[in-house]
């Protein structure tokens, strides 16, 4: 997953996967934060970067979790300046991990291959002739 959204670019949102978890910050003041904190249901999609979708195109469903333990806000804060050389100052930022409800993934190109999962039913793959 750690390909699947390197950024957010609008409105300063960063996301990547860490031991787990799919972690998203954001400014503290954004409105995307507030309305995380207001209602937590989310969908990350990610970025398409050919017309064909030879790529692929998945979206994780789920809910935002406010992140307040010190450590885990920590390991996120080492991580973003091991990539970026940057990290936030603390508490100047909201943290989320992301509980990932169910996941799509479609990819075009010599038909259509479906995956989809759930914790439910699992994984279940299914090609499509296009």
């Amino acid at each position: 997953m750690a390909s699947l959204v390197e950024s957010f670019t609008d409105d300063h949102v960063e996301s990547f996967h860490r031991d787990g978890f799919v972690i998203v910050d954001s400014g503290l003041i954004s409105e995307k934060a507030l309305d995380l904190l207001r209602d937590s249901r989310v969908v990350v999609h990610s970025v398409t970067c050919d017309r064909d979708g030879r790529d692929g195109d998945l979206k994780l469903y789920g809910h935002a979790v406010d992140i307040r333990d010190a450590s885990l806000r920590q390991t996120f804060r080492e991580a973003m300046k091991a990539r970026i050389d940057w990290a936030p100052d603390e508490p100047s930022y909201h943290l989320f991990s992301i509980d990932i409800d169910r996941a799509a993934f479609v990819k075009f190109g010599n038909g259509q291959q479906i995956m989809v999962w759930d914790p439910a039913r699992g994984l279940r793959t299914r090609r499509k002739q296009l």
